[in-house]
């Protein structure tokens, strides 16, 4: 089950703490493997999956502002429907998040993110995918100059992993078992800056 959505004053609250207890062992629960036929976010033209809606309160929830701050707009390139949808709750509970959009695939991914305007202010992109790598969607953005801000989440966060991600233009490479909680410190600071993209 995802995480459920928080209110405005419970979101204000946990952004003033730590991350600990509770909260930490929910946001590991992204890495549990995936089991077939589940996947509840919300697709975006081009997606590999198709459309699904995102829940009422949920939505509304990582809509409203955070502390101030407009949603930040992340499009997840994962392959596994389980880590898309407990990423995506973790991120709208623990920062000023909204998730857009994911695709499953290179292709998807390269066709959605290129839109005009972009759909989305942050690319989370896994480096293994169901089809493709997140190699060639990080080298797509950097051939079209896009002004998507993106970031490789990955179980394979090695050197020379992180040497590739880097020189393809990632922002930063964070790894599945060790860098949850300093993703969510990237989003709250990425957000906090003024919107390289058009509003949605």
């Amino acid at each position: 089950m995802s995480p459920s959505a928080p209110s405005t004053s419970d979101a204000q609250a946990t952004a003033a703490r730590p991350l600990q207890g509770t909260t930490l062992r929910r946001i590991g629960r992204v890495l549990q493997p995936a089991p077939a036929g589940v996947d509840t976010l919300a697709g975006v033209p081009g997606a590999a999956a198709p459309p699904r809606a995102v829940g009422t309160a949920r939505a509304a929830a990582a809509a409203a502002p955070w502390n101030g701050m407009a949603p930040l707009r992340v499009f997840i390139v994962e392959d596994s429907p389980v880590i898309r949808q407990n990423l995506a709750g973790a991120l709208e509970e623990m920062a000023p998040v909204r998730v857009v959009g994911y695709a499953d695939g290179a292709a998807a991914a390269q066709t959605a993110l290129a839109a005009t305007p972009p759909p989305c202010d942050l690319a989370i992109v896994d480096v293994i995918l169901r089809e493709g790598t997140g190699l060639d969607v990080l080298r797509a953005l950097r051939d079209r100059a896009s002004p998507v801000a993106r970031v490789v989440l990955t179980n394979y966060a090695l050197p020379e992993i992180r040497t590739q991600c880097l020189a393809l233009g990632a922002d930063r490479v964070f790894d599945k078992s060790a860098d949850i909680e300093a993703l969510v410190d990237y989003c709250n600071d990425l957000a906090s800056k003024p919107p390289a993209t058009g509003a949605a």
